[in-house]
């Protein structure tokens, strides 16, 4: 895959996780009378496209798809500060998993090291919603935040980490979605069809250039 078709396949995938982002904050969404917000699982959509991409589609993802949502569910006065919060969030979550990327090999260890980076990002989230309530209705509206965005974060975490766990199973996991994570060499998984056959095409290069020797 060539520079310029992975650039393309980015730009879909990160207008695609917005939008998807923006409808489910949207359409799935308990409203929070105390803060004067709600309760949604958008931010599984941001773990996972942080997860994917890398931290700048993470951040892009993260802010613009919740602050579009919030324009779009009658809550513009939360446009701004869910645009930074949840901006933010993505970026860390995106950051650390290309980190992760980048040094383990197993699994296992991505996994857990993926939930870890998924949790500290919800935590920065359930933060910036705290002082973004503080800021904007005092100390009061800002406790009564705290436990809604807790559980909005777990509900999230448990969500992105079921998908992404999913995918790190799969081929297609190991050498498409990752090209915002890693520049290193893509560590694609062969079958045994795929061994066998590139086998038999080396023995028939080896075969094809003995000829051309004896003939010589």
């Amino acid at each position: 895959m060539n520079s310029t078709t992975k650039s393309v396949l980015q730009l879909v995938l990160i207008a695609m996780f917005t939008a998807l982002t923006t409808v489910v904050t949207w359409f799935i969404q308990i409203p929070n009378p105390a803060t004067g917000g709600y309760v949604n699982i958008g931010d599984s959509i941001i773990f996972a496209s942080a997860i994917l991409l890398g931290p700048i589609p993470g951040f892009v993802v993260g802010g613009l798809g919740s602050c579009l949502a919030d324009i779009c569910s009658g809550y513009a006065h939360w446009a701004l500060p869910t645009f930074i919060i949840k901006g933010i969030e993505g970026f860390i979550c995106g950051m650390l998993a290309y980190k992760i990327f980048r040094t383990e090999k197993k699994n296992y260890v991505k996994l857990t090291f993926l939930a870890l980076a998924s949790i500290l990002s919800a935590i920065v989230m359930v933060t910036g919603y705290f002082f973004a309530n503080l800021a904007m209705g005092g100390i009061g509206k800002a406790v009564s935040s705290i436990i809604p965005n807790i559980c909005q974060g777990a509900l999230s975490f448990a969500i992105s980490i079921a998908f992404i766990s999913a995918l790190l199973k799969t081929k297609v996991f190991n050498g498409y979605l990752n090209i915002g994570l890693t520049p290193q060499k893509q560590n694609l998984v062969v079958t045994p069809y795929e061994k066998s056959n590139a086998n038999s095409d080396d023995n028939n290069n080896d075969d094809s250039n003995n000829d051309n020797t004896t003939t010589n």
